[in-house]
C-alpha cells in the first residue's frame, strides 16, 4: 500500500503542535488552526502572522483546503495503519485467530469455538482451510484489492499534492517577496554567470544543471511591448507547477525591465536556465529586446553579433530546438516594424529552419485566431505548418498582473495551461538546428561590412589626395611666370593627415586598427573578444581587411583613424 510521505511535524499547527484543524492560510503562506490563530490574536493589539508576525488585512482568512484534505488523509491513513496491525486478533477475546469457521467462513480464535454463536459449527486450521476456499474467497477479495488500488490512487494524489505543497513553501524561501496580494508575487534568486566579463550577454540560471536529463533551447522575438518576458514568467510557473489555488505567482526579471514602455523591457540579451529538478527536461531560453526598438536598428545589428558570440563560445547555445516569435492577438495586420522582425530572424536562420519557426500569440481571450492569423498569412511568413497545411501557433492571455474576477482567471489559467502543454509537446517532436550555418553567415557578414566601410575610408582618402592635387595644379597655374623664371614661391594647399579621434561609446566601444596600415580594419569592433586573433575579420591570424592583410599582432583595440 502506497504511504505518504509527509511527517507529522510538517501537517503540525505551529501554535498547539497538533495535526492542524480547519486550518486556514494567511497571505504570508503560513497556515494555523482557525481556532489557534483566532486565540493568539486575542493576545495581540494587531493581527499578525505567529511565525513571521506580518500583519494580516482579513478577519477571516481563507480556509486551506488543500492542507485540510491533507490532514484528514494522514489521519485516516494512520488509523488505517492501527487497524492492520490488529486485524490477526479476535475482536472479541483478544486472542490470536488460528482457526476457520466452515459454516460462517470467516476466522475464528480457540474461545470462538465454545461460544454459542458457534454452536455444531466445524472448523480448521487456516493454513488447511485456505487453499479449499480460494475460489469462495476470490470474490471478496478481488473487490477489497479494487477498493485498495483506489484508495491507493487516491493517496497518490494527496502525497503528489502534499510535496507540491513542501516545495512550493521551499521556494518561497529562498524567494523575494516583492509584491503583496492575491497572488503573492515572488522573485526568483538566480545566479548570474558572466561567462567572460567582457560577454556581450548575460546568463542568469535556476537550479543546477542535469546533463543526464533532456535539453530543450528557444529563442524568442518580436517587436517591442508584445509581453516576451510575462510569457517567459509564465513558462517557468508551468515547469514549477504554480496553480492558482497557491495564490502565488514567481517572476525571473530583473532591475533592467523596470523601465519605461518606450524602450524594450529587455536591454540586452539575457539567457535564463531552467534546470528545475522537479520537471523532465531543462530549458534554455534566450530572450532578445525587442526587434524595432524605438532605440533604433543599430542595436538590432548588435543582436546578431550578441547571438554569434553566444553560439562561438564553448559554455554559449550550440543548436536551437525553436525560434518564438511573439505576436499580439489583437491585431489586424503586421506592422512594418514587425515584418522587419521576421526579415532580422530569416537572416539569422537558413530556410530549413522554418519547421522550427513558431507563433506564440499573446493577449489572446481564447477565442479562435482569424485576422491575426489572416495577416501573417499575407506576409508570407515562413514558419512550421500542421497537416492542414496552417501555421502552428499558440495562444496565452499574458495578462496576469490585470485586476480579473474569480471565473476569469480560472478560465485564462486553464487557457494557459492547455497551451503551454501543447508547446512543450512540440518541442518534443521537433528536432533540433545546429547553429553552424547561423556562425557562418554572420561571420561573413561582419566581415563583409568590415570591408565595406574600409572601402568607404579608402575611397574618401583618395578624393581628398586628388583635392590635394587639383589644388596643387592650380597653384602651379597661377605662378607660371615664376616657374618659367625658375623663381622660388609659395602656395597652399590642404594636405589630408590621420589622426585617432575618441569613439561615440553609443555605437561602440573600441575599434579594430592596423597600425601598420593605420585603417579601421574593424568598426564598430569586436570589443568583447579576449585576444585579436579571434576578432571576426581575422581569418589564420591574418586581417581579411586591411591594405596589407597585416597579422593580427599589428593591430590594436583604440580609438578609430579619421
Amino acid at each position: 500500500m502506497a504511504s505518504l510521505h509527509v511527517s507529522a511535524e510538517e501537517l503540525s499547527c505551529p501554535v498547539c503542535c497538533e495535526i492542524f484543524k480547519a486550518p486556514v492560510l494567511l497571505s504570508c503562506s503560513h497556515s494555523f488552526c482557525k481556532e489557534c490563530l483566532h486565540q493568539f490574536w486575542r493576545t495581540k493589539d494587531t493581527q499578525e502572522c505567529p511565525v513571521c508576525r506580518r500583519r494580516s488585512s482579513k478577519l477571516e482568512p481563507s480556509v486551506n483546503l488543500v492542507l485540510q484534505n491533507l490532514c484528514e488523509l494522514f489521519l485516516k491513513q494512520r488509523n488505517e495503519s492501527r487497524s492492520l496491525r490488529s486485524e490477526k486478533i479476535c475482536s472479541l477475546h483478544g486472542e490470536k485467530l488460528k482457526l476457520f469457521c466452515l459454516e460462517d467462513k470467516q476466522p475464528v480464535c480457540v474461545e470462538c469455538v465454545t461460544s454459542q454463536q458457534h454452536i455444531n459449527h466445524t472448523f480448521r486450521p487456516i493454513s488447511e482451510a485456505g487453499p479449499s476456499y480460494k475460489g469462495e474467497l476470490y470474490t471478496p477479495l478481488k473487490s477489497s484489492q479494487e477498493k485498495l488500488k483506489h484508495t491507493e490512487s487516491i493517496k497518490g494524489k494527496f502525497e503528489k499534492t502534499g510535496q507540491h505543497i513542501k516545495n512550493k513553501n521551499d521556494l518561497i524561501k529562498k524567494s523575494i517577496l516583492f509584491k503583496d496580494g492575491n497572488p503573492a508575487r515572488y522573485r526568483l534568486q538566480t545566479r548570474t554567470d558572466n561567462l567572460h566579463q567582457s560577454e556581450p550577454y548575460r546568463k542568469m540560471t535556476f537550479g543546477e544543471r542535469d546533463k543526464n536529463k533532456p535539453h530543450k533551447s528557444i529563442l524568442m522575438v518580436g517587436e517591442t511591448g508584445t509581453g516576451k518576458t510575462t510569457l517567459i514568467n509564465v513558462m517557468i510557473n508551468y515547469m514549477l507547477g504554480v496553480q492558482r489555488e497557491d495564490k502565488v505567482w514567481f517572476e525571473i526579471t530583473d532591475d533592467q525591465s523596470d523601465r519605461t514602455s518606450v524602450h524594450s523591457q529587455t536591454s540586452s540579451v539575457t539567457v535564463y536556465g531552467f534546470y528545475l529538478q522537479e520537471s523532465p527536461i531543462h530549458l534554455t531560453i534566450i530572450d532578445t529586446p525587442g526587434y524595432g526598438d524605438t532605440r533604433g536598428t543599430d542595436l538590432d545589428k548588435q543582436i546578431a553579433v550578441t547571438f554569434k558570440s553566444l553560439s562561438d563560445s564553448a559554455e554559449g547555445i550550440h543548436e536551437i530546438d525553436a525560434v518564438c516569435l511573439v505576436i499580439n492577438a489583437t491585431q489586424n495586420q503586421l506592422s512594418d516594424r514587425q515584418i522587419y522582425i521576421f526579415d532580422a530572424v530569416q537572416s539569422l536562420f537558413g530556410r530549413d529552419f522554418a519547421e522550427n519557426i513558431v507563433l506564440l500569440f499573446t493577449h489572446s481571450t481564447g477565442f479562435p485566431l482569424k485576422n491575426a492569423l489572416t495577416a501573417v498569412k499575407e506576409a508570407k511568413l515562413k514558419c512550421a505548418v500542421n497537416d492542414k497545411n496552417q501555421p502552428v501557433f499558440f495562444l496565452f492571455n499574458n495578462c496576469q498582473s490585470d485586476a480579473a474576477d474569480e471565473q476569469y482567471e480560472m478560465i485564462q489559467e486553464q487557457l494557459d495551461r492547455s497551451f503551454m502543454e501543447q508547446f512543450f509537446e512540440f518541442l518534443d517532436t521537433i528536432k533540433p538546428k545546429s547553429l553552424q550555418m547561423t556562425r557562418d553567415v554572420l561571420q561573413k557578414r561582419s566581415q563583409l561590412e568590415a570591408n565595406i566601410y574600409n572601402l568607404q575610408s579608402c575611397v574618401q582618402e583618395m578624393e581628398q589626395k586628388q583635392n590635394e592635387l587639383k589644388q596643387t595644379q592650380e597653384a602651379l597655374e597661377q605662378n607660371k611666370k615664376d616657374v618659367k623664371e625658375n623663381k622660388n614661391f609659395e602656395y597652399e594647399v590642404e594636405v589630408p593627415y590621420k589622426e585617432r579621434v575618441d569613439i561615440n561609446h553609443a555605437i561602440a566601444s573600441v575599434a579594430m586598427c592596423c597600425t601598420v596600415c593605420e585603417e579601421n580594419c574593424h568598426y564598430p569592433g569586436c570589443w568583447w573578444i579576449s585576444g585579436l586573433s579571434l576578432c571576426e575579420v581575422m581569418k589564420d591570424d591574418h586581417c581579411t581587411v586591411c591594405t596589407n592583410k597585416c597579422h593580427y599582432s599589428k593591430h590594436i583595440k583604440s580609438e578609430k583613424y579619421i
